[in-house]
């Protein structure tokens, strides 16, 4: 198996709480890979600390069989919205060109062929009208999509993105499905920090199950059952009892 990511031991601690907990996995290429769990589980956390964002107490991070530091260029990081200054006077052209900065070298500048990849990935998630609009005019949806957009010119190879479903409309939720979909198909490898459990199993092959601990990571056929998902949720598999429900009459033999 040729791992995209692998995480060994690792453990995370905000002022002295344990937010990840011996946590270790590997991802082999090519995989669509859903990051499950309640809240506080240290989903974005996990995500922070393999682009090193966050300094993990210990542990180690590796990515295509290299530290991130050496294969961080072929790594694109999606934060969520919250985290971005959406006050910046920055347009969306020159957000969607700073993917392609790694390429670039210290004092180059912008070549065509980047403003090309630019308008190209911008056409892609069909906002090119918006090229030149300040990145505080946009709505929701229309924010995400520009930071896709950064993320694809990269070109990357892995794809870490933090709940880029989150307060989008509908439209977006479908065209982000599908670009995922065919990267995928290309042989890329993307993780993806996902919180509706209704759509796991319609846009996903791969799970990791967290909860602060690692409870389970592989195939969604044998990780996203019932049981596991009353064993990563705890004592709130309540409120996702319909989601538990739906999947014991799909996966026959199973039960809580």
């Amino acid at each position: 198996m040729e791992s995209s990511l692998k995480c060994d031991l690792l453990n995370v601690y905000y002022d002295d709480h344990p937010v990840l907990f011996d946590v270790s996995f590997e991802i082999p290429k090519g995989k669509l890979v859903a990051i499950i769990g309640p809240n506080g589980a240290g989903k974005s956390t996990l995500l922070k600390s393999i682009v090193g964002t966050i300094k993990p107490l210990s542990g180690t991070v590796e990515c295509f069989s290299l530290p991130f530091h050496k294969a961080k260029k072929k790594i694109a990081y999606v934060p969520q919205k919250e985290s971005i200054d959406w006050e910046f006077p920055i347009t969306v052209l020159e957000v969607v060109l700073m993917g392609r900065y790694h390429q670039l070298g210290l004092f180059k500048w912008v070549r065509k062929c980047d403003k090309e990849a630019a308008i190209e990935a911008l056409k892609l998630l069909e906002i090119e009208s918006l090229a030149n609009r300040q990145i505080g005019e946009l709505s929701g949806g229309q924010q995400q999509r520009v930071f896709i957009a950064r993320a694809l010119v990269q070109q990357a190879d892995l794809y870490l993105l933090d709940e880029p479903f989150a307060a989008v409309d509908a439209a977006t939720e479908a065209l982000l499905i599908d670009i995922f979909k065919k990267l995928k198909e290309k042989g890329k490898t993307l993780v993806i920090v996902h919180h509706d459990l209704y759509s796991v199993e319609s846009i996903f092959d791969w799970v990791i199950l967290l909860n602060n601990r690692l409870i389970g990571c592989g195939e969604k056929e044998k990780w996203f059952t019932p049981e596991k998902i009353s064993q990563t949720y705890g004592k709130k598999e309540e409120i996702f009892s319909d989601v538990i429900s739906q999947l014991k009459k799909t996966k026959s033999g199973l039960s809580l």
